[in-house]
């Protein structure tokens, strides 16, 4: 009467040859059909979890790349303003030491027309 073989699964859960061979033709299709869909979707939602979680990951990963980056350029840039301020105080400076060197020479330059 049976011409189909009987799934695994329904073995597992306690079916014998029996009880499969009582079951009409159409509900073992059916039977096996469920059982290789469960399968397939089992299969499709354990590969679905997978890339999920690598895409996560990849994600989290350019995240964590991205902090670096602009760590790093943030660094960069402070560097920049760090020289910046110093050569500005340098600049500065050398304003300020000519500007005293010409109120002397300004101060000479006063005796001799005095």
């Amino acid at each position: 009467m049976s011409s189909t073989s009987m799934p695994e699964v329904v073995e597992i859960s306690g079916c014998d040859d029996t009880l499969w061979n009582s079951i009409p033709y159409g509900a073992q299709r059916d039977l096996e059909r469920f059982c290789r869909l469960a399968t397939d979707e089992n299969l499709a939602w354990n590969n679905g979890v997978k890339s999920w979680e690598l895409n996560n990951l990849a994600e989290k990963e350019m995240a964590l790349a991205k902090v670096k980056a602009d760590k790093k350029a943030a660094i960069k840039e402070a560097a920049k303003v760090e020289a910046a301020a110093k050569l500005a105080k340098e600049v500065e400076a050398e304003a300020d030491a000519e500007m005293a060197d010409g109120m002397e020479n300004d101060d000479d330059d006063d005796d001799a027309f005095q």
